[in-house]
């Protein structure tokens, strides 16, 4: 299921998300929550270029899954255009070993500036000299 934030929110919903504003109409006020960039069922993500997605914000790109193999003993994960090794943003693993383990990815807007429209993405974890791939994943940029 491919989305596109624009359409969902539009750019509206972009300045709220930006500076934690509330959205008021003839109802009063309205306060709206962005629970992730990332659809549930593909993986697949959705950015505006130019806009930080961090954990700080409430905002980074968090992937979970109860089918990897153990993450304990990754030195790292990182997210990269697929065909490529050059880490996108700055990622974290939580859960290592558990059940549902989970890799975050915070974008900044140097991150997110020179992503390329839809491109094909991967979310890799690092074991010393061997990358396994988790997830391939579609990447939508605005």
């Amino acid at each position: 299921m491919a989305f596109d934030i624009a359409g969902l929110f539009g750019v509206l919903a972009q300045e709220v998300i930006d500076t934690g504003a509330a959205l008021v109409n003839s109802q009063g006020v309205v306060n709206v929550t962005i629970l992730s960039l990332v659809d549930v069922e593909t993986g697949n993500f959705a950015v505006y270029r130019g806009y930080d997605y961090t954990a700080a914000h409430g905002r980074a790109a968090s992937w979970s899954s109860t089918a990897w193999p153990s993450l304990v003993g990754a030195s790292s994960a990182k997210l990269v255009i697929k065909g490529t090794t050059a880490p996108i943003g700055t990622a974290s693993i939580s859960s290592a070993g558990g059940a549902m383990q989970t890799v975050s990815v915070d974008l900044l807007a140097t991150d997110t500036a020179n992503l390329r429209g839809n491109d094909t993405y991967e979310l890799v974890a690092v074991f010393g000299a061997q990358s396994v791939v988790l997830r391939e994943l579609i990447g939508q940029v605005e």
